[in-house]
């Protein structure tokens, strides 16, 4: 019996003991390794964009900068305009925000706009100007010499339904300097509006409208950056303007939403509008869906005589692909400024070569039908297709709605760009004798200039001190002139101590002309051979590739193509005797072929004063092609 006992004690404490073992092991079991970190104060918080205008100067009432939120007093506010009246303000865009922001400002008219818009010009400086007066300038003068650029009439500035942008820039806020503080960025600029003084008695008694407004627009700009880049809010439109640009290259816009007209342009394309496009893959990618994607819309313009072509296409964009739209399922309705006052307007589609149907007038009948209509009165073409390509718009006259401007007491004497202040290629036309003085300073728009059969003077330009400048003075854009058919008879302005200033001498920044010229085509007359032999004549023109030194000239002044590293072939008649010293200064490994007239018996005859170190190395050591008899 005892025995029992002590087997049994002994097998308890061992089953204890195992237990005891298994709670250890379990134990063991769930003792990982572990260790914690916490994010603390992160934040999801919304930047600030604020913007305001602040206007002063002229003839307003503000002698400081006061913002248009807290005064309601208008900034152009006078009932007494007349030919020749010019007000002009500065306008300050400032943000106290924390966000980079774009802006732009748009003009709107209350009530019908008057012709008196026809007459007022816009002019732009995109900085603080400080207007200066100077004795014996018109109002204009003073604009231009003031560093102004004229942006064209206060109808085309309307008409484009603030999508002109005249005023616009970007605000970039310093962000390093923002600690929980509202940080300043400011953006300048001066505005004028001037009444030409060529305005006559039919303008007296006229109001623009009701009234008009100036309104500033702002949104996101592309600067800031999130996980991806700093584009998540490129290309944003501004809230308030209509989603399309007229005179400009890109029209945007968003479907299936319809969009509206406007005077001076726009486009109406009908909701669940469906497009075919030039690439197949995309087509049946879109097959039974209606758009959803942007289409963006071109317009490019050229002009002829008696008639503009206008290449109307559209790029439809979305997730799957990209391609030109050829044809959609709906009219689109497209409307063009081509200018008042046209007779005999008929448009021609290039796609088949077939006339459009002109409307008498336009009705709900011919909402479904392809045709165009044109309004005299306003200027306002309307093109209604469902295919598109080049249409050409042929008229009676030699202008679309377009023109110059001319001297009052002498119609010969162009004095202005007017309508064409912001086009790439300028043609002079027929009757022109006379180019102004600063018709073309400053103007930063201007590409190609070509100067018609009836041009005989370019008178030079002027600046803010009364010193005589190029009159491409300020034309950066500008590559190309073609005087070729002129009568234009020299090149060059001499003043009254002797001294000369080229037209396309760039040696000298602030009088001479844009460095920007590729090609200039001169006319073979008395007084342009014998400005080759002034000193300088293209000196510094470094991006000048070629030239024809017109037949008669004879000799090749002191220093005429020094600086034009660019020039890479030349042509030179045979009646070249003498080429004088650093004519050639330029850079030899680009002059790489003479064309020549003469033979090289008459090229050796060629006196040319080379002095050390060999300024005329490049002309003497170039490649030549003797006899040479065309271009």
């Amino acid at each position: 019996m005892k025995k029992k006992t002590v087997t049994r004690s002994v097998l308890l404490t061992s089953i204890l003991s195992l237990l005891l073992c298994v709670a250890m092991l379990l134990g063991t079991t769930y003792a990982w390794f572990s260790d914690s970190v916490t994010s603390t104060g992160n934040i999801i918080k919304t930047g600030k964009l604020d913007i305001d205008l602040l206007v002063k100067g002229g003839n307003t009432t503000y002698t400081s900068y006061t913002s248009v939120k807290t005064s309601e007093a208008p900034i152009f506010n006078y009932n007494r305009w007349e030919p020749g009246y010019t007000s002009w303000v500065n306008a300050k865009v400032t943000t106290t925000g924390n966000l980079a922001l774009k802006y732009t400002m748009r003009i709107t008219v209350v009530g019908a706009l008057d012709n008196l818009a026809d007459v007022i010009d816009v002019y732009y400086a995109p900085e603080e100007k400080t207007i200066t007066t100077h004795g014996g300038y018109t109002r204009e003068q003073e604009l231009l010499a003031n560093g102004l650029v004229k942006k064209g009439t206060l109808r085309q500035l309307l008409s484009a339904n603030g999508t002109d942008q005249t005023v616009n820039g970007t605000l970039i806020p310093d962000t390093s300097l923002y600690n929980g503080t509202a940080v300043t960025a400011s953006g300048f600029a001066t505005i004028a509006l001037h009444m030409r003084e060529s305005a006559g008695n039919e303008y007296q008694n006229r109001q623009i409208g009701t009234s008009f407004s100036l309104q500033l627009l702002a949104t996101q700009y592309e600067y800031e950056s999130d996980s991806f880049d700093n584009q998540y809010d490129h290309g944003l439109g501004y809230a308030g303007l209509p989603p399309f640009y007229i005179n400009s290259s890109t029209i945007v816009v968003h479907f299936p939403t319809n969009t509206t007209s406007s005077e001076g342009g726009g486009i109406l394309i009908p909701a669940n509008t469906a497009v075919t496009t030039d690439d197949e893959a995309l087509n049946s990618a879109l097959a039974n869906l209606q758009v959803d994607g942007t289409l963006t819309r071109f317009i490019r313009t050229t002009m002829g005589s008696n008639s503009a072509t206008y290449d109307i296409s559209f790029e439809y964009s979305s997730a799957a692909g990209t391609a030109t739209v050829t044809s959609f399922s709906n009219i689109v309705t497209n409307v063009l400024d081509i200018g008042a006052g046209l007779t005999g307007v008929s448009v021609t589609h290039s796609k088949n070569g077939t006339e459009i149907t002109p409307f008498a007038a336009l009705t709900s009948a011919d909402q479904d039908a392809e045709g165009f209509y044109y309004d005299p009165s306003t200027g306002l073409l309307i093109i209604k297709s469902k295919t598109y390509s080049d249409f050409t718009v042929t008229y009676t006259g030699a202008k679309v709605g377009m023109d110059f401007e001319y001297d009052p007491a002498d119609s010969t004497r162009m004095t202005g760009l007017g309508d064409y202040i912001n086009e790439k290629v300028v043609n002079i036309p027929e009757g022109v004798k006379t180019i102004g003085s600063n018709v073309f300073v400053g103007n930063t728009h201007v590409e190609s200039i070509i100067l018609s059969s009836t041009v005989e003077t370019i008178e030079f330009g002027v600046n803010a001190d009364q010193a005589i400048i190029s009159p491409f003075n300020g034309c950066t854009g500008l590559k190309r002139i073609d005087m070729s058919k002129s009568k234009v008879n020299t090149i060059v302005h001499t003043t009254p101590y002797g001294g000369t200033l080229g037209m396309f001498s760039a040696e000298n920044v602030l009088s001479g002309a844009t460095n920007t010229f590729e090609e200039i085509i001169l006319p073979a007359t008395a007084g342009i051979i014998n400005d080759f032999s002034k000193e300088g004549l293209f000196w510094g023109q470094i991006n000048l590739k070629s030239i024809v030194v017109p037949n008669g000239v004879t000799t090749i002044g002191k220093s005429v193509f020094r600086d034009c590293k660019k020039l890479e072939t030349i042509y030179l008649p045979a009646s070249i005797t003498k080429i004088e010293a650093r004519a050639f200064q330029i850079d030899p490994s680009k002059l790489t072929t003479v064309y020549y007239g003469g033979s090289e018996e008459q090229w050796k005859a060629i006196k040319i004063n080379n002095p050390s170190p060999g300024y005329n190395n490049p002309i003497i050591n170039a490649q030549k092609v003797y006899n040479y008899t065309g271009q």
